[in-house]
C-alpha cells in the first residue's frame, strides 16, 4: 500500500510544526517487527529511516517483542534536505536517535482506533505527536 499525499491539499504550518494530509496507512502489511516491515518495502521508500534506525542504535529495540507505532517517513520527505544535511541527520547517533524517536510512539495504534484529534507522547522526552481525523483521513502533524 503507498502513502499518498493530497494534492490538492497544501501542507498546514501551525505552532506544532506542519501537518501532512496522507490517504491512507503510510506503509504495507506488516511482516515481522518494524525494521523487517520497513526493509520489505519493495519500493525502497524507506532507505533513509533505516540508515537512522541503525545509526541511531534503535534497531535492537525495534525487532524486539515491544510493540511501537512508527510514522516512518519515506525518502520523499527528506527530499529538502542537501545530501549533506541527509547524510549527517541518518548517520550521526544523536541526531538519528531524536529522529526515530520524535516519530516513535509506545504501542500500537491503528487507523481505525484513532480518534478525530489527539495528542500522544513520542518516546523523544517532551514532544509530542498531534495526530487527527478529518472526513475519514488521517493528518500527522509533526513536530
Amino acid at each position: 500500500m503507498e502513502l499518498r499525499f493530497w494534492k490538492t491539499k497544501k501542507d498546514i504550518e501551525i505552532p506544532q510544526g506542519v501537518a501532512h494530509p496522507i490517504d491512507r496507512v503510510m506503509f504495507p502489511l506488516p511482516v515481522g517487527d518494524i525494521v523487517q516491515t520497513l526493509q520489505s518495502d519493495r519500493e525502497r521508500r524507506f532507505t533513509s529511516i533505516l540508515r537512522a534506525i541503525f545509526a541511531s542504535g534503535l534497531a535492537e529495540t525495534l525487532q524486539g517483542s515491544k510493540t511501537f507505532t512508527l510514522f516512518a517517513p519515506t525518502d520523499k520527505a527528506f527530499a529538502a534536505l542537501s545530501t549533506e544535511e541527509l547524510s549527517r541527520t541518518v548517520t550521526d547517533k544523536i541526531l538519528a536517535r531524536e529522529l526515530i524517536l520524535r516519530h516513535l510512539l509506545p504501542g500500537t495504534l491503528y487507523t481505525n482506533g484513532m480518534r478525530y484529534f489527539q495528542i500522544k507522547d513520542s518516546l523523544l522526552q517532551d514532544k509530542q505527536l498531534t495526530l487527527s481525523k478529518q472526513s475519514g483521513k488521517n493528518h500527522i502533524i509533526s513536530i
